[in-house]
């Protein structure tokens, strides 16, 4: 046989290191046709090391002729941020092919495009909660195209990307479409369990629930309170717009509210939902809220956050290119940003368990939708319901 024709079968040995060598414990996954790929992350530095046997460069690594490298890469910037709370800064890449060793850095980058795949979560300390942790398997064993398809790291990228966002605005947006996929993602369990429960793959439009916003984001607003916001056909009424056209009074609150009691504001919206009272500092902001049928934590967070996205996120109205120090939109973007992150912190790690969506959660769900599905006395969620419970027990 020719030496055209020969292949090269040889297992040849990969190992780049970000940084330094981390002393993390290895963790490993496939891809591909490649098994046992190793991942070492720890507090700015990382590893990846493979085997293979095509036989690729340095250059080609970096260029990512590799698709196996480009996911790795991609895997370390995201483990690190959720592992350690804090952007990994690559400074260096060491790799190393069957013992030959390439250095690049800002130095020795001919072309300028070090470090090659670029972090919009940057390296500041992100503050998440320990239990974003638990999201490093998960992360490693995902596939990039499989992320892109689960509206639950769609909250994820777009949280993390609001850590390093400078404007109000630009914050808002990012927490905004975080706070979107977390409450489509607890809309489309709901649907799911339905459909596993009734033995049905298709669900007929008034049990329906996912696809619309106001909808989707009425059942966290109950899930918090047992109250649904008046942000549906409610919305329509004159008394209630009314109330959204003379809502000045809560911008004029927020604006003279002090940074350092935003935090206090929310600690006690938190409370008012376990039964306890509200502050009378805060007593106005509550009986606004009440106004709109809603204790305070469901109306800042969720329905006048929502206001406010319909307001600058529909193109209706000009967005905040030229902001004053003391003007009021940066101050109620102050409060609902801190809002919307504060609780997003919390949130979004636990719709990974396993047991989120448990029991309890469809059954508020359910008595959520017959709630809104009520029409001139009549219970068409139920009836709807009731025909599915009867197609069952024929079959």
């Amino acid at each position: 046989m020719s030496n055209e024709l020969k292949r090269d079968y040889k297992k040849h040995r990969y190992r780049v290191t970000f940084n330094k060598r981390p002393h993390a414990d290895t963790k490993t996954y496939n891809f591909g046709r490649t098994r046992n790929i190793g991942l070492r992350v720890d507090y700015q530095c990382a590893e990846v090391s493979f085997e293979m046997t095509g036989l690729k460069s340095a250059e080609d690594l970096v260029t990512f002729n590799s698709k196996l490298f480009r996911d790795a890469y991609r895997k370390i910037l995201f483990v690190h941020a959720v592992k350690m709370s804090e952007g990994l800064k690559v400074r260096k890449l060491i790799i190393d092919i069957d013992g030959v060793k390439s250095v690049f850095d800002e130095k020795n980058d001919a072309n300028g495009h070090f470090p090659f795949m670029f972090s919009m979560i940057g390296d500041r300390d992100l503050q998440l909660d320990s239990s974003w942790e638990g999201l490093e398997d998960i992360i490693i064993n995902t596939t990039k195209s499989n992320q892109d398809e689960d509206v639950r790291f769609a909250a994820v990228h777009a949280y993390l990307s609001a850590k390093n966002r400078v404007y109000a605005i630009d914050k808002f947006t990012n927490l905004w479409t975080a706070m979107n996929a977390y409450y489509n993602y607890c809309a489309g369990q709901y649907e799911k369990q339905l459909k596993a429960d009734y033995g049905v793959t298709e669900l007929k439009r008034s049990l329906k629930l996912a696809g619309s916003d106001r909808d989707a984001l009425g059942l966290i607003c109950w899930l918090l309170d047992s109250h649904f916001p008046m942000i549906g056909e409610e919305g329509k009424s004159a008394e209630l717009k009314a109330l959204w056209k003379n809502n000045y009074e809560v911008e004029e609150y927020l604006r003279t509210l002090p940074a350092e009691d935003i935090e206090k504001l929310y600690d006690a919206a938190s409370a008012e939902l376990r039964g306890e009272e509200i502050p009378d500092r805060f007593a106005a902001l509550s009986n606004r809220a009440g106004q709109f049928g809603v204790k305070l934590m469901p109306f800042l967070l969720l329905q006048y956050a929502y206001n406010w996205r319909c307001r600058l996120l529909h193109g209706n109205r000009s967005t905040f290119l030229f902001m004053a120090y003391n003007d009021y939109e940066l101050s109620v973007m102050h409060t609902i940003n801190y809002f919307l992150e504060r609780f997003l912190n919390d949130a979004i790690p636990k719709i990974f368990e396993d047991s989120y969506w448990d029991q309890e959660k469809q059954q508020m769900a359910i008595d959520y939708m017959r709630h809104i599905r009520m029409k001139g006395g009549k219970d068409v969620f139920q009836k709807n319901l009731d025909a599915l419970i009867a197609a069952q027990s024929v079959k």
